[in-house]
């Protein structure tokens, strides 16, 4: 009877552990087509699964962290998963420990401390190839791919990004397969490679297309709708609208930012004022610092067209504050990439430098496993006595000294080798010194950098926001034909005295920097920094084309003799 007690309560406990398993089992088949559900599940599950033994606890953490990592849940912490890798080592359970080794790097990329990310998702690629899960290979070269992306490094992008599409391909996840072709795409085009670029980009369209991927298609419609509003193309800005509704309800909340920000022009195209608004100011106070300023602008541009100033200004002001929010943003990440760079080659060196010590002290003990060799060797030959034994601990003896001439060959390699090994640690440190004064010289350059663009940008933001710059563009808006030639001629006086008071006698210098000006020369440069296109120019200078063309082939000539490389418009408008 107490036997039959004891089996029950084993098989009670089988059965326990086999449904907490099944339990996991179910959330992770459905994690990836459905993280939502499968968080759900976590959370109503995870007492129920961590009372059913450590085995369950442990690979609880591992899926909780993947289930995170698919809704874009930063992580804050790496304890718990150090743990579990630790567990899994302990285990020799290769393909746990793969599995683990991915999630750290997961959690070390949003810890922002690159090179330890870089470090873990190499880890996890090489622990077990064989039965770690494809779609996780592949996730791990996507991120090494985003690394390379931020190191700016394309080549070696494209690689992880290739190896990425082959893996997470023979998968059901549609959706980052597709994500890998379009980043094929765009590095290819960043390399230059137009015809790969074409090809990848159709590619990628077809399968999305196929199977039906809602996200990347609302990639592709935004992309579209963004060229549409820049080529105030409106009607086939509403057809884009248009089959955006039909997959709204299935994207990422950014993406419907991007729709309402087409909304939003389509409306202010049409003069309906209070619809544009309305879509405008769904993308205000979302955290995002580059939406919110085009929503800005475009409420500001919005409200000055229906003659309310007030407002306008009171927006244009927070599209200012915003850019140099993102500016400053920008150059902080700069600095970031400069600094992660630098670390990555520090842990390089530190990785180099333990394994160097490793291989000391495997010599050192392969040195003292030769020397007790030997000692035995003369201990054995001192007592054998007799003649037969002398000859055959001779023959051994021979053997051993034989063996030892070999272990000190095999000693001066790496005697050698160790030379080697510390002559490029010299060479690594002093590259490390030279990193670093690299790096304080760049900082330095960089803060006298952003000094002068910020008093540059205040100039401009002075100059765009002044009335005679006002007055200039809304007549070229409005059409230059609406205005007499006296009207254009005193507009013309009043923007070229606006730029010679903001921009340190513009005309004054460019006539010292180049003798010989003509009037009519010099009223074209003032017109190219007042931002105006030679079309207009023409109009304005009561000029035909050609004679505008000649002027600024006049400049060209100039630039090509003396600075080549640098085209009339950027010359004339930085001076």
């Amino acid at each position: 009877m107490k036997k039959l007690t004891i089996l029950f309560f084993i098989c009670l406990l089988a059965s326990c552990t086999k449904q907490a398993n099944k339990q996991l089992s179910n959330i992770e088949n459905i994690m990836l087509a459905q993280p939502d559900s499968a968080f759900t599940l976590l959370q109503k599950d995870s007492a129920s699964i961590c009372k059913e033994g450590t085995d369950a606890q442990i690979y609880y953490q591992i899926i909780r962290c993947r289930v995170a990592d698919l809704l874009y849940i930063p992580h804050t912490s790496d304890s718990t998963m150090l743990k579990v890798a630790n567990y899994y080592t302990k285990q020799n359970n290769q393909k746990a420990l793969s599995m683990a080794y991915y999630c750290l790097g997961c959690i070390y990329r949003d810890l922002k401390e690159h090179p330890r990310a870089i470090n873990y998702f190499l880890k996890s690629i090489n622990t077990d190839s064989t039965h770690t899960p494809k779609e996780m290979i592949g996730r791990c070269y996507y991120q090494l791919s985003g690394f390379e992306d931020n190191r700016k490094n394309p080549i070696k992008a494209l690689e992880y990004e290739i190896k990425a599409y082959n893996y997470i391909s023979l998968t059901k996840d549609y959706t980052l397969a597709n994500n890998c072709l379009i980043n094929i795409a765009q590095d290819y085009k960043t390399l230059g490679n137009d015809e790969k670029y074409s090809a990848f980009i159709n590619l990628a369209k077809n399968k999305i297309s196929a199977t039906k991927d809602t996200i990347n298609l609302a990639r592709f419609i935004i992309a579209k709708g963004q060229i549409a509003i820049q080529g105030r193309n409106n009607k086939k800005l509403k057809t884009l609208i248009n089959e955006g509704k039909k997959i709204l309800p299935t994207i990422l909340k950014q993406q419907e930012y991007g729709f309402y920000l087409m909304q939003g022009y389509y409306y202010k195209e049409l003069h309906q004022v209070d619809s544009a608004s309305y879509y405008f100011q769904k993308v205000l106070n979302i955290g995002n610092p580059i939406m919110e300023y085009e929503a800005n602008t475009a409420l500001s541009e919005t409200n000055a067209e229906n003659r309310e100033y007030t407002t306008a200004w009171k927006f244009l002001n927070k599209a200012i504050k915003l850019r140099n929010a993102i500016d400053s943003i920008d150059n902080k990440q700069e600095a970031e990439k400069m600094k992660a760079s630098y670390n990555y080659e520090l842990e390089v060196a530190k990785r180099e430098e333990a394994e160097e010590s490793k291989n000391r002290y495997k010599y050192a003990m392969l040195l003292g496993i030769i020397c007790i060799l030997g000692l035995t060797t003369l201990i054995l030959a001192h007592k054998n006595a007799s003649k037969e034994k002398s000859i055959k601990q001779l023959k051994l003896i021979a053997q051993q000294n034989e063996l030892i001439k070999n272990q000190e060959q095999k000693i001066e390699e790496q005697k050698n080798m160790m030379h080697e090994h510390e002559s490029n640690i010299k060479k690594l440190e002093t590259r490390n010194n030279e990193l670093s004064k690299y790096q304080l010289t760049s900082s330095e350059h960089i803060n006298k950098r952003s000094k002068n663009i910020k008093l540059d940008d205040d100039r401009w933001n002075q100059f765009r926001m002044s009335e005679s710059y006002y007055k200039l563009h809304k007549m070229i808006k409005n059409g230059l034909d609406h205005y007499t030639n006296s009207e254009q001629k005193q507009v013309l006086i009043d923007i070229m005295a606006t730029i010679d008071n903001l921009f340190n006698e513009y005309g004054k210098r460019l006539t010292a920097f180049l003798p010989g000006l003509k009037d009519a020369q010099l009223e074209f440069a003032y017109l190219i920094k007042a931002e105006i296109n030679f079309s207009n120019i023409a109009i304005l200078l009561r000029k035909s084309k050609p004679s505008i063309t000649k002027i600024s082939k006049s400049f060209d000539e100039y630039l090509e003799k003396n600075m080549k490389g640098l085209d009339i418009k950027t010359f004339l408008h930085d001076f």
